[in-house]
């Protein structure tokens, strides 16, 4: 939880620029191991938290606050080899990394939306 405000007498009191006021994460991950399958399946959810921030010194551009979740099945046939299925941003979460405004209009990027990827990971 940060309190983080400004000091300065013009913008007393406002949020400092890219700091939410919460921030929160939470996963869990388990291993299974299976007759007649080789190796190890390890199963794992996450789920993130960002509280609403500003973009900009006045406050006057802001992202609210959203919830992301994440998810990951890696099967370990070896101690040494990974193969992994993985979803980031499951929900397709619609947010804003940066945002500002100019002439009247706002401009953001866009954070990253739904990503589903196959990893594999060899360790020597």
């Amino acid at each position: 939880v940060n309190r983080n405000r400004m000091l300065d007498s013009e913008r007393q009191g406002n949020s400092l620029t890219y700091t939410p006021g919460r921030t929160l994460r939470a996963s869990a991950e388990h291993s299974f191991y299976f007759d007649g399958l080789l190796g190890e399946v390890r199963p794992s959810v996450g789920i993130s938290y960002t509280g609403k921030h500003y973009f900009d010194v006045d406050n006057e551009v802001s992202q609210g606050g959203y919830s992301l979740v994440d998810a990951r099945l890696a099967w370990l046939p070896t101690p040494d080899l990974e193969v992994a299925l993985y979803g980031n941003n499951l929900g397709d979460k619609n947010y804003r990394t940066y945002s500002y405004l100019s002439g009247g209009a706002q401009f953001s990027q866009p954070g990253q939306g739904r990503e589903l990827g196959l990893s594999t990971k060899i360790s020597f």
